[in-house]
C-alpha cells in the first residue's frame, strides 16, 4: 500500500482549543503541493484544514486572511513587504509557515514584533 502523507503540524497556536479544526490558508501553491494539502484535507483524523489559493500573499491580497489563525507562503512567489506582514498581525493571523528554503524578503525582527510566529 502506498505510504501515508502527514502533515507538518505548527506546535501550538495560541487561542486554540484542542479539539477544534485549525484552519490553514495556503497561497500560490505548487501543483505538487495542491495534490499533497488536497489529500491532506481527506483525512478526517487530522486537525488542520488546508484552503488553498492559487493568487500569491501581497498587500491586495492580504485580506483574504482574515479568519485564518495559520497562513503558509512560498518565498518563491509571495511579496511579504513590511506592509504585508503588519495586515497580516492586523488580521490576527498567529503562525506564518514559510514553504521554502529563506525567509526571503520577510522583515522578522517587525513580524516578531507584531505576535507573529514565523
Amino acid at each position: 500500500s502506498a505510504p501515508r502523507l502527514r502533515a507538518a503540524s505548527p506546535r501550538r497556536v495560541s487561542a486554540m482549543a484542542d479539539s477544534e479544526q485549525v484552519q490553514v490558508l495556503v497561497y500560490k501553491p505548487t501543483p505538487f503541493e495542491t495534490v499533497l494539502f488536497e489529500t491532506l484535507n481527506k483525512d478526517p483524523a487530522l486537525r488542520y484544514r488546508y484552503k488553498l489559493l492559487p493568487c500569491p500573499l501581497t498587500l491586495s491580497t492580504a485580506a483574504f486572511s482574515k479568519g485564518f489563525p495559520i497562513v503558509s507562503i512560498s518565498n518563491r512567489f509571495d511579496k511579504t513587504a513590511l506592509a504585508v506582514v503588519e495586515s497580516l498581525a492586523s488580521l490576527k493571523v498567529r503562525l506564518l509557515i514559510l514553504r521554502g528554503n529563506s525567509p526571503g524578503n520577510l522583515p522578522l525582527a517587525r513580524a516578531r514584533e507584531l505576535g507573529l510566529r514565523v
